[in-house]
């Protein structure tokens, strides 16, 4: 998966693209009693989810200086983030999904997720010194087997599906 920024967050960080690395991730941190209203799903917008789940975990990897070696160009990316370019690239994110037809338009989630990102609580999370938790050789070795055997075939970024088209999505305003 690769998503190009907007002319803003390109402009302010200095590339147009972010691809995320492997990483452990459970989609959005979407509160469980919000999960039963439309929109809040944990993976409703998940493109969004893991890219800002990256921004976070590629951080924490950095702050505490272990950066996965694998995905050097895409940790000096997150080098040059600050909290905010992490809720502004989920907003981004959740802008061009809804755009591209590939979620429905919801304003009202839109709005919640993107205050929920944006908050103290979650500068806080950003600003802790939490556990870097690289992928384990074990896992990315079954990472590596499925994408050899292709057996995830149209679920694993960067390999095409017949359904639909490989998920590379280009920043939009509404």
């Amino acid at each position: 998966m690769t998503f190009t920024l907007g002319p803003d967050l390109q402009q302010k960080l200095g590339f147009q693209t972010i691809r995320p690395g492997l990483m452990y991730t459970d989609g959005g941190s979407i509160p469980r009693p919000l999960r039963a209203f439309d929109g809040f799903s944990p993976w409703g917008y998940a493109p969004a989810y893991i890219l800002h789940d990256w921004a976070f975990a590629a951080h924490y990897c950095i702050v505490q200086g272990t950066p996965d070696p694998n995905d050097v160009i895409e940790y000096e990316k997150i080098k040059r983030f600050a909290f905010e370019d992490s809720a502004a690239l989920l907003a981004e994110v959740m802008k061009t999904l809804m755009v591209d037809d590939r979620v429905r338009t919801n304003a009202e989630a839109f709005n919640l997720i993107s205050f929920g990102v944006d908050s103290v609580v979650a500068r806080n999370l950003w600003d802790t010194k939490a556990a870097c938790d690289p992928v384990s050789a074990k896992d990315r070795k079954l990472i590596e087997d499925a994408l050899k055997q292709k057996s995830l075939h149209g679920f694993i970024p960067g390999i095409r599906s017949s359904r639909k088209p490989p998920l590379i999505v280009h920043s939009q305003a509404f």
